[in-house]
């Protein structure tokens, strides 16, 4: 008798625990001991090791910035993340599947906005639905929501040359966003713009984020710039990639950019360029 009620307690605890669980609780990426390897391009060269056993997750919902030196990979990272390139060894698992190839619950903001010049700004953000084969129709409302959201309606027949940098910028947002995918990988979309625009897109994005709280990996060279959206920043080394650190931000939402001049950012500010610059200089 005492064993059949001490196995109903356990069943019952086990279903108060699958009960409290939720599936939020599961993170969106997983990375687990990747690591790339390019193969040598010539007879005689060297295969260059640009990634080296990486492990990380990303939960749902969450913003993290990945920094480190130039050409350290992150890009590559990023490309793995999203399909685009094969992992040598490890895995990437998003959503519970492992990544084998591109995969279409995912939006991709390269460094360039690279809109076609023949299509008009509507139809630029629409591209996605057609490349998917989904029904144009249905995404028509949702395509100029969006351009409403980020100031453009106004030039949603526009064609791409009338834009600015910035302007294209957020046409390239609205694209990655048209088909509503979980997971949003932005790969340095601000760099080539002006000090001014690119603070302007800085907020635009996090108010986007706010309101559609999407999963975000966002490869930026700009401490700040990755501490002011970020929950967290992850740090990677010189060539070839490991994670050196992970920092919390534990700052007020929503953000804005006078947090900048708040002593704890710009603590954050010095840990991670530390993390960064002093390493790579004791490497020489």
């Amino acid at each position: 008798m005492k064993i059949q009620i001490r196995s109903i307690n356990l069943t019952y605890r086990y279903l108060c625990c699958c009960m409290a669980f939720k599936l939020e609780d599961l993170p969106v990426i997983e990375v687990r001991q990747v690591r790339k390897v390019y193969p040598s391009r010539s007879r005689h060269g060297q295969s260059i090791l640009a990634i080296e056993n990486i492990t990380f997750d990303v939960m749902k919902g969450e913003f993290v910035s990945i920094v480190g030196p130039s050409g350290c990979g992150k890009s590559t990272l990023l490309r793995m993340l999203a399909g685009l390139l094969e992992v040598t060894e490890g895995e990437i698992r998003v959503n519970g599947k492992s990544v084998c190839g591109p995969y279409g619950d995912i939006g991709i903001v390269f460094q360039t906005p690279t809109l076609l010049k023949w299509r008009s700004v509507k139809d630029n953000v629409l591209l996605p639905i057609e490349v998917l084969r989904r029904s144009r129709h249905e995404f028509v409302g949702r395509a100029e929501e969006l351009l409403r959201m980020v100031g453009l309606w106004d030039f949603r027949n526009e064609y791409p040359f009338v834009l600015s940098g910035g302007m294209q910028q957020r046409v390239a947002l609205c694209r990655a966003l048209i088909h509503d995918p979980s997971l949003l990988v932005m790969d340095e979309p601000f760099a080539a713009l002006d000090a001014l625009t690119r603070e302007e897109m800085n907020m635009e994005l996090l108010k986007l984020w706010t309101e559609r709280r999407k999963t975000i990996i966002f490869i930026t060279h700009s401490i700040s710039e990755a501490i002011l959206l970020s929950d967290r920043v992850i740090v990677l080394s010189s060539r070839p990639a490991t994670i050196d650190s992970i920092f919390s931000i534990d700052l007020p939402r929503p953000r804005t950019t006078d947090m900048q001049y708040l002593d704890s950012f710009q603590n954050y500010s010095s840990m991670i360029h530390e993390r960064i610059y002093l390493k790579q200089r004791s490497n020489i």
